[in-house]
């Protein structure tokens, strides 16, 4: 079992403007995403470096001005990719990012949302909701890989874009992108116990094989005809 050594097909660790489009909603009063190096004089919830240990990322309002009061308010701030090519085979999509909403006077009540396209930004479908409760919601940079065919198709009119918020009652909401690539992983051979196609074998994969525990399918990894202990065994066997 094993997978060819994925090839980068698009990879963008933004060092330079590579056509990245920032748009807000009319009620927005604060927050806009900036591109460069993030200041590191402030602690409100924001990153003081990238992800990737080149520079710069994109950071909402990367500023130290009136006392480092500079977080998003009043409303939405869209981080938009360029037309992407993703019509390799088995793409995967993959960033690092960072959300914060835990400070100010209204914690715990915004969300960081993650968007992609496959129809060049006509339409958007959900690829990941942050917030707002959890463990990824308090600052920290977090890598994400997602296989672009489980959610929309992976074609040329590809495009992805990150949605930070701030809505009433107000908060502290601090955000950061930074590492956005295309991977093209192809298998040499299917994964044992990787039910969901992910390309690990993990608990996800267990959530999948307890959900069809007694019936046969896809869940029966070894072929008798039920869902049962030997699977388990087999799929627990191939744990990543």
């Amino acid at each position: 079992v094993g997978t060819d050594a994925p090839e980068t097909t698009f990879s963008d660790d933004f060092e330079s403007d590579t056509g990245w489009s920032v748009t807000n909603s009319a009620g927005l009063t604060d927050g806009q995403w900036d591109l460069g190096v993030p200041v590191t004089n402030c602690n409100r919830g924001n990153p003081t470096m990238d992800a990737d240990g080149s520079g710069s990322c994109y950071v909402t309002d990367n500023s130290a001005a009136n006392g480092c009061n500079s977080d998003v308010d009043g409303g939405f701030t869209y981080l938009t990719s360029p037309t992407l090519d993703a019509s390799v085979p088995n793409a995967y999509i993959s960033y690092y990012r960072w959300f914060s909403n835990t400070q100010g006077a209204s914690p715990f009540q915004d969300v960081f949302e993650v968007e992609v396209s496959d129809d060049n930004g006509q339409t958007w479908t959900e690829l990941e909701t942050v917030g707002p409760n959890g463990d990824e919601v308090d600052g920290g940079w977090f890598f994400r890989q997602f296989r672009i065919d489980d959610v929309v198709e992976a074609n040329d009119q590809f495009r992805i874009r990150f949605v930070a918020s701030d809505t009433e009652p107000g908060s502290v909401v601090e955000a950061g992108v930074d590492g956005v690539s295309i991977l093209s992983i192809e298998c040499e051979e299917a994964l044992t116990g990787d039910l969901n196609g992910d390309g690990v074998v993990d608990g996800a994969d267990l959530g999948e094989l307890l959900g069809g525990w007694g019936s046969d399918g896809p869940t029966d990894l070894n072929g008798d005809g039920d869902t049962n202990g030997a699977d388990l065994g087999i799929l627990l066997g191939a744990w990543s």
